[in-house]
């Protein structure tokens, strides 16, 4: 499972499947992060679609964080625990994760690297 955070350049998580696969490593689930930003929102939609369209063998899953910009320490404190529950899931069902920190906001970056070490990734 790829789980990375979605900011409003979709791009980053096809191009991170994509240097995977050239790695041979075969990805067949991808969970994003989003915020509640519509902008963010017509990324994900964008992402759905290019999935659709090229990526049909690939399951993706969004996970809505309940704020639209991570705007205090108390954001991303929050950001940093959904986004070491959903690592945690997928370990817990036998699943390998990858984290990708390449999207979103530098800030979501660095809480997905934190959760990720947290979670023993």
């Amino acid at each position: 499972t790829l789980i990375a955070s979605l900011g409003t350049s979709p791009m980053v998580v096809t191009e991170t499947i994509d240097e995977l696969k050239k790695r041979g490593v075969t990805i067949d689930k991808v969970v994003v992060l989003t915020t509640q930003d519509p902008r963010i929102e017509a990324s994900y939609y964008a992402l759905a679609l290019d999935f659709k369209w090229n990526c049909s063998d690939v399951k993706l899953e969004k996970v809505e964080l309940p704020f639209s910009d991570i705007t205090s320490q108390e954001d991303h404190d929050e950001f940093v625990r959904i986004a070491k529950e959903v690592i945690e899931k997928e370990m817990k069902s036998g699943r390998e994760v990858i984290v990708s920190v390449a999207g979103g906001r530098k800030t979501m970056g660095v809480g997905l690297y934190k959760a990720g070490l947290e979670a023993g990734v």
